[in-house]
């Protein structure tokens, strides 16, 4: 069995002044592929604020280095909503923290 061929993944690292960033720099990391969401569903205004050229905006600042990897260092927001609940960055860490096996 032949597998399909596969379509690249495409990242950048942006800054705050919507510009590329040099390897190694800091910034947004943008994603656009055929695995990556194409918009939200019937919601126009996150769609404007999260979609650039085709790229989502992950909300993960990262960087990338000389070799193509990417390093997520931290989030733009420190909040994560899933199904209506509030979750912080903060009390996901502490949990990982305390685990035994950490």
């Amino acid at each position: 069995m032949e597998l399909p061929k596969q379509r690249p993944l495409h990242i950048k690292i942006i800054n705050g002044e919507a510009i590329e960033c040099e390897l190694g720099e800091p910034g947004e990391i943008y994603i656009k592929g055929p695995m990556v969401i194409k918009e939200y569903w019937d919601n126009s205004e996150v769609n404007q604020a999260s979609f650039t050229d085709g790229y989502w905006h992950s909300g993960d600042i990262g960087m990338m280095d000389t070799e193509g990897f990417v390093y997520i260092r931290d989030r733009k927001k420190d909040m994560i909503i899933r199904v209506g609940e509030k979750i912080f960055s903060i009390e996901v860490e502490d949990v990982l923290k305390n685990h035994p096996d950490f």
